[in-house]
């Protein structure tokens, strides 16, 4: 598995002299890794070969709504579950504000900056795009020349993989014309 990592060079300073400076170093450390396992995921979906096509139809929340109705066909083998409607946060603002009642849907909707404007992924996506990871290793130690500036880093990373297990079960729909 590729191993994704995280770094903020530190102060031993400033982590003698704050002590909440050690919370803030986890959230910052936890957060990067965040971003990036969920850049990994979007990356293989868009990389993911097998997906049915779905293409504009009429406006945006027309087309997603028949991309969800074309979901829930596919790949029915997974057996039933929550449909996800997975997009970038552009599209997810221009369909709030199209004025459909998102919320009589049977889709669960979703934004990510990791996903592309135009695009959107729909699906039982828990079943059918899976991300394997090892637990997080925190560690802090000197890089380079930091022992003579007084600086340590603090780095975080995961041995992670992101996998589309059944690109049939997903629905890659194109939200323009």
């Amino acid at each position: 598995m590729p191993t994704i990592g995280h770094t903020i060079p530190l102060t031993r300073q400033a982590l003698a002299h704050n002590p909440t400076l050690q919370a803030d170093v986890d959230a910052y450390l936890s957060g990067g890794l965040l971003v990036k396992l969920e850049q990994a995921i979007a990356d293989a979906l868009a990389a993911s070969t097998g997906t049915v096509a779905h293409a504009y139809d009429t406006d945006l929340a027309t087309t997603i709504r028949t991309g969800v109705a074309a979901a829930q066909s596919a790949m029915r083998e997974l057996g039933p579950g929550v449909i996800t409607v997975a997009l970038s946060p552009d599209d997810h603002a221009a369909l709030d504000l199209s004025g459909v009642r998102l919320a009589q849907w049977p889709a669960v909707i979703i934004s990510s900056p990791a996903l592309p404007t135009g695009t959107a992924y729909i699906g039982r996506l828990k079943l059918a795009a899976q991300l394997f990871a090892n637990p997080v290793q925190v560690v802090m130690g000197y890089a380079s020349d930091q022992f003579i500036r007084n600086q340590i880093t603090a780095r975080a990373t995961v041995d992670a993989l992101a996998h589309v297990a059944a690109p049939g079960a997903i629905v890659k729909a194109t939200l323009t014309n």
